[in-house]
């Protein structure tokens, strides 16, 4: 399920934060969400990702004063903060559903279809130029993402 802020955006209730300083708290981060995802056989794979994965890093950096220690919360030299936000998204595979035996994974096939075409029109009618409307909201990876793809 995912809830909409007006201040916040896009809030998914089981999502994970953490605060990292380094490249290790980072990787941990990244293994952790590894062993959140889903996993199957299908015919055409025998370890498939069934879900989609987003990280999404916010990464705050200012300069540093000499005499300051990385990390310090309390410090009292006040420099502008610069924010950006990287996005790194490991979509499913799609799949043919006439190569699809088992209920669940039909299920789970058509669900990652649907998102996967909704993307593609997202991303079409974003690089058309013409003034129309785009369906962010008709997947969840999409609302996701609606700040990375210009929405």
């Amino acid at each position: 399920k995912i809830l909409d802020d007006p201040q916040k955006g896009v809030i998914l209730p089981n999502l994970r934060e953490g605060f990292v300083v380094n490249e290790t708290q980072i990787m941990e981060l990244l293994y952790e969400g590894e062993k959140r995802r889903h996993f199957g056989a299908t015919n055409l794979n025998e370890y498939s990702s069934r879900s989609h994965t987003v990280f999404r890093m916010v990464i705050e950096s200012r300069e540093l004063h000499p005499e300051e220690e990385l990390g310090d919360p309390d410090s009292p030299w006040d420099t502008a903060v610069r924010v950006s936000t990287l996005y790194l998204v490991d979509l499913a595979g799609s799949e043919r559903t006439t190569e699809m035996t088992e209920d669940l994974r039909l299920k789970e096939g058509s669900y990652i279809n649907k998102s996967l075409l909704t993307l593609t029109t997202v991303i079409e009618k974003l690089a058309s130029g013409k003034r129309e409307h785009v369906p962010f909201r008709d997947s969840k990876i999409t609302r996701i993402l609606k700040p990375a793809l210009g929405g």
